[in-house]
């Protein structure tokens, strides 16, 4: 499956490489390298909404994974709902103080909320 949806990334054809992410993560919802490669390639087609499902639907699965909290703080981010993007960036570094997506999203939390110096002082912990 893996290999299809790399096929079909390679000819261009994102909608099926789409396609088959989000079957590869229904099937496999531990997979956690085709999420995100879902959410990558939503990012890119500037749709938030399929971002946040795509990590929404293993989160349960993973809620001792900092990474998973990461990925769904940066979809909360991108779908500018900012108390979630903030939870769930804190919920990854309370898990990983270094979990880059959920430092990259509370970073734009802070950032788009006028919140700089705390951002800043937090960021020094």
């Amino acid at each position: 499956m893996n290999a299809a949806v790399l096929r079909a990334w390679i000819v261009g054809d994102m909608p099926t490489a789409i396609r088959l992410c989000g079957d590869v993560s229904d099937r496999f919802p531990r997979d956690l390298a085709m999420v995100k490669l879902l959410q990558y390639f939503e990012f890119n087609r500037g749709n938030p909404p399929a971002m946040l499902r795509a990590v929404l639907k293993v989160l349960d699965l993973h809620m001792d994974v900092a990474y998973v909290h990461g990925m769904a703080a940066f979809a909360y981010e991108q779908c500018h709902l900012l108390n979630e993007a903030e939870q769930e960036a804190r919920t990854a570094l309370a898990l990983k103080r270094k979990e880059p997506w959920a430092q990259h999203a509370l970073a734009h939390v802070m950032l788009t909320r006028g919140r700089i110096d705390e951002g800043r002082a937090s960021s020094r912990g």
